[in-house]
């Protein structure tokens, strides 16, 4: 028996998107290069029609994969919520379970941010019948995914931060700054995840944020602490 292609393949994951939504269970999306704010849901956002379809993978490979990944990963993310609240609420004293939690999940992060629309759009320049060999080259490649995860967890600092308002979800997935001017003729970005003065901001909740930062200089963020930003 055949199997159906999903046709509206994503690029965020659903339960990802259900951390950001309002009381109506909603939120607003922006289309920057059209200059557009609507409401909408998580069913009918961040994905688009055959993303991840290739002639030379069994149908639904990749959105098989990503899948298995996602229902790992779900509950995983809501316990790490609940024991954030707790820990803001004063009924958990150390935020250390929450950092080894958040690192246990790092691996997926990264997975996720190399699915994500961002990385689609840089590839669009690429013909389609190399695009998703290319991704899958990323995404399948554990070895890359777990040194790079560990290069993270080794040598940059943690902290969650908290918003008194709404923290913005990108198609990005994952956020990245370079917090000094590198050399200008390296070949990769100087907010590249890995190099030192680089800053990583992980979106878990319209509420909280995980930050990883290399830095010899002062910050505006507080190590192993929750950081609360209420400008």
């Amino acid at each position: 028996m055949s199997q159906n292609i999903v046709k509206n393949q994503r690029y965020i994951p659903e339960f990802v998107l259900w951390n950001f939504v309002n009381s109506d269970d909603k939120f607003f999306e922006t289309l920057l290069n059209k200059k557009t704010v609507y409401p909408t849901s998580p069913p009918s956002s961040m994905s688009a029609r055959f993303i991840y379809e290739d002639d030379h993978l069994k149908t639904n490979t990749v959105e098989n994969f990503f899948s298995k990944i996602e229902t790992e990963a779900a509950p995983k993310l809501k316990e790490v919520i609940k024991k954030i609240e707790q820990f803001k609420n004063g009924t958990v004293d150390d935020i250390e379970e929450n950092k080894v939690e958040i690192e246990s999940l790092l691996p997926i992060f990264l997975l996720f941010y190399y699915r994500s629309g961002a990385l689609l759009t840089e590839f669009s320049s690429i013909q389609k019948e190399d695009k998703i060999p290319l991704l899958s080259k990323k995404i399948l490649n554990e070895h890359y995914i777990k040194l790079l995860a560990d290069t993270i967890k080794n040598g940059y600092k943690f902290a969650l931060i908290e918003s008194v308002k709404n923290f913005l979800l990108s198609d990005q997935f994952i956020s990245t700054a370079g917090l000094k001017i590198k050399c200008q003729f390296m070949n990769i970005s100087n907010r590249h995840m890995g190099l030192k003065d680089t800053l990583i901001l992980i979106p878990l909740s319209s509420s909280f944020y995980v930050a990883y930062w290399h830095s010899t200089d002062s910050f505006i963020l507080e190590e192993e602490i929750l950081n609360s930003l209420s400008n």
